[in-house]
C-alpha cells in the first residue's frame, strides 16, 4: 500500500520522503512516567511499547527502501539504541497521550531529523 502511494505521488513529480511514527505507550504516557519517577525505574517506560507500532515502523522503513524512497526514523530518533528519550526539555515530557508528541517534543525530533 504504501508503495502505491509513493508511485502516485511520484506521478505528479513531487519528492517524496516518508516519515516514518512516533513511539506509542499501552496508557498514559505522563502516567507512566509519573509512576516511573516514584518508582525511580525510568527504563519501565521503554517496556511499555506497544509492539504493533514497532512492527509498522519496520515496515513503512522497508517499503521504503524497497521504493527507493528516504524514510526517516522517528521511532529511532525517540529511542536510540532502543532506549526512550522521556524529557523533551527538563519541564516538559515527550508526549502528552499514549503517543502524541508534545510541542518541544515535535521540535526536538524535527531538530535530530537528517537534512534531506
Amino acid at each position: 500500500m504504501l508503495g502505491a502511494t509513493i508511485a502516485r505521488i511520484r506521478q505528479t513529480h513531487a519528492s517524496v520522503v516518508v516519515i516514518g511514527p512516533t513511539i506509542e505507550y499501552d496508557s498514559s504516557f505522563p502516567g507512566l512516567l509519573a509512576r516511573a519517577v516514584w518508582s525511580g525505574d525510568l527504563d519501565a517506560v521503554t517496556q511499555r511499547r506497544i509492539d504493533e507500532r514497532v512492527q509498522m515502523n519496520n515496515l513503512m522503513a522497508k517499503a521504503a527502501s524497497e521504493n527507493s524512497t528516504p524514510y526517516i526514523d522517528v521511532q529511532g530518533i525517540i529511542c536510540p539504541n532502543g532506549k526512550c528519550i522521556l524529557f523533551a526539555n527538563p519541564h516538559t515530557p515527550m508526549q502528552f497521550d499514549y503517543g502524541h508528541l508534545t510541542f518541544p517534543a515535535s521540535q526536538l525530533v524535527v531538530a535530530k531529523m537528517p537534512e534531506m
